[in-house]
């Protein structure tokens, strides 16, 4: 079991446009000493004219941090590098904290039997959002039908579904509560354009249109970088 821990960077409307977090590199890294701790990604908001988009403003940072199992993330939570990291975030004007913890499950794309690596840049993160009438229905209804669906998407890379799991919670940052995750992957923005309006999205919007009941759904493309492990 790999378990996904996002903290979740956003800023107001008047907040910091082309936010750089490039001062945060070296407590990113050190988040990879921690115990139980796979692999770190920062993601920063790309430069994207998404044709679905809501009009809401998505996470100016993403930092995901990989642990092996849940109680590493309770160690790794409580501990002072992260707190560290945290404290150096929420000293900038004019952004917030969130974050979440999901089991981070692999899917196959194209004609691949087994999900291959990780690796291409640009990710169309994807979150579902509260209230569910069943929430385990919802999970169980997603995971085996709507990744099968975007395999088929041209030039795709990669399909993460990230899954509620419980946790304990030792900060004090607001907790995102996602429903479930979903993450495809390509080479670059132009790649998702191109995936975005080919013919599998009708059977995609179809997929949609049997979910059991949800709050609402946001997507946003981001560039991934790893920072540390793997």
């Amino acid at each position: 079991m790999t378990i996904a821990h996002f903290l979740v960077v956003n800023s107001g409307d008047n907040g910091p446009d082309g936010f750089d977090a490039d001062f945060l590199e070296d407590e990113c890294k050190a988040l990879g000493e921690l115990p139980g701790v796979e692999r770190i990604d920062r993601y920063d908001a790309a430069n994207f004219d998404d044709p679905g988009a809501d009009g809401g403003r998505g996470p100016i940072l993403t930092i995901q941090t990989c642990f092996s199992d849940v109680a590493s993330l309770g160690l790794g939570l409580a501990s002072v590098t992260f707190t560290r990291l945290v404290d150096l975030i929420r000293s900038q004007d004019s952004v917030t904290v969130s974050h979440d913890a999901l089991e981070m499950m692999f899917f196959p794309v194209g004609d691949e039997d087994e999900p291959g690596e990780w690796l291409a840049p640009l990710s169309y993160v994807v979150r579902y959002h509260h209230p569910t009438d069943d929430l385990e229905a919802f999970v169980d209804f997603y995971i085996t039908h709507h990744p099968q669906i975007e395999r088929r998407f041209p030039e795709i890379r990669s399909i993460m579904c990230y899954v509620p799991v419980k946790w304990e919670d030792p900060t004090d940052i607001k907790q995102e509560n996602y429903m479930l995750g979903n993450e495809v992957v390509f080479d670059s923005a132009e790649a998702l354009a191109v995936a975005l309006a080919a013919p599998v999205n009708v059977d995609m919007k179809a997929d949609m249109a049997n979910f059991p009941s949800f709050g609402h759904i946001t997507h946003f493309a981001m560039n991934r970088r790893r920072t540390g492990h793997l």
